[in-house]
C-alpha cells in the first residue's frame, strides 16, 4: 500500500472513531449521516420567528428562523435542518428553501399575506408562520424599538439618560396590525408596561396608545416626530413617573436580527 493511501485510511479510521462520539454536528445534522435527536420540549416549543406574523415591508427581505424559547433571555434558534416552502404560492414572495430567506417585491400590494411552512428535520415536526405584507410609507413605525433617552418635563424638556426611564418602559413594539406592545421582553426582568392597539396620525404627528393591558387605563395621546427612519421622540403632556421628571422618550430601532 502506498504511503498515501495509508494516510486515507488513518484518516477514515479517524473519522469513524470521531463519528461513534456523535460529536460533529452542524445545525443539528452530523457530518456522519445522523441527524441529532431534539430535546423534546425545545421541539414542542419551537416556532417559526423572529416576529410572530412575519411583518415585511415591501420591496425588502426577511430571514426566518425557526427559534425556541430561552427563559433566561432572548430566544435560540433550532439546532436542526430546515427545508423551507411559502404554501400556496404568492405572486412576488419567494422563499430560499435552505435558508428561509423571504424576499418581496416592490409591488406587491399592503395587506397580502402568506403562508410560510418550516419542514424540521425531514418531518419530526412541522411549522407555519403567517407573512404579512405592509407598506413602510404608510406605516413607518413597524418594528421593534428601545430608548435610548428619556425626556424631561416641561417647556425644554431636556434629554435625559436612558438609565432614568423605568424597566418597563424601554421596549417598544408596534406591529402592522396596529398592536402595540411597551415592556421588557425577556429574561427574569420580564414584565409589561402597556399593550393594547394604536393609531398615528403623520398628518398631526399625534400617537394614540389605547390600553387592552392594563384593563381600564384610559387611552393616552403622545406628541411624536419621525427625526429620521431609525429614530423617533415621544412626548406626552403627563409626567410618567412618579417622581415627575419624565414626560417623553427618544426611541430607536432595533438592529434587524435578520
Amino acid at each position: 500500500m502506498t504511503r498515501y493511501g495509508r494516510t486515507r485510511r488513518r484518516a477514515r479510521q479517524r473519522f469513524a472513531w470521531i463519528c461513534s462520539l456523535g460529536v460533529l454536528l452542524v445545525s443539528g445534522v452530523s457530518l456522519c449521516g445522523q441527524t441529532k435527536k431534539l430535546d423534546r420540549w425545545v421541539l414542542d416549543n419551537a416556532h417559526i420567528g423572529p416576529d410572530s406574523p412575519l411583518e415585511i415591508p415591501a420591496g425588502s427581505t426577511y430571514n426566518a428562523r425557526v427559534e425556541y424559547p430561552n427563559p433566561d433571555g432572548p430566544t435560540m434558534q433550532l439546532p436542526a435542518t430546515i427545508v423551507w416552502s411559502i404554501a400556496p404560492a404568492v405572486k412576488g414572495i419567494n422563499i430560499d428553501r435552505d435558508s428561509g430567506k423571504i424576499t418581496v417585491d416592490a409591488g406587491v400590494p399592503s395587506g397580502t399575506t402568506a403562508i410560510v411552512h418550516a419542514n424540521v428535520n425531514n418531518g419530526v415536526r412541522k411549522l407555519t408562520a403567517k407573512v404579512f405584507v405592509y407598506s413602510a410609507t404608510e406605516n413607518p413605525l413597524v418594528g421593534h424599538w428601545t430608548v435610548t433617552s428619556a425626556l424631561g418635563c416641561g417647556e425644554n424638556q431636556q434629554s435625559l439618560p436612558s438609565e432614568v426611564a423605568g424597566r418597563l418602559t424601554r421596549h417598544w413594539s408596534f406591529y402592522a396590525d396596529r398592536k402595540v406592545w411597551i415592556g421588557q421582553p425577556s429574561g427574569i426582568a420580564a414584565g409589561v408596561k402597556l399593550s393594547g392597539t394604536y393609531e398615528f396620525d403623520q398628518r398631526t404627528h399625534t400617537l394614540t396608545l389605547t390600553p387592552t393591558w392594563p384593563k381600564g387605563k384610559a387611552a393616552e395621546k403622545w406628541k411624536l416626530e419621525l427625526m429620521s427612519r431609525e429614530e423617533i421622540k415621544v412626548a406626552s403632556g403627563q409626567p410618567q413617573d412618579d417622581k415627575g421628571q419624565v414626560c417623553g422618550y427618544v426611541l430607536s430601532r432595533n438592529s434587524p436580527i435578520n
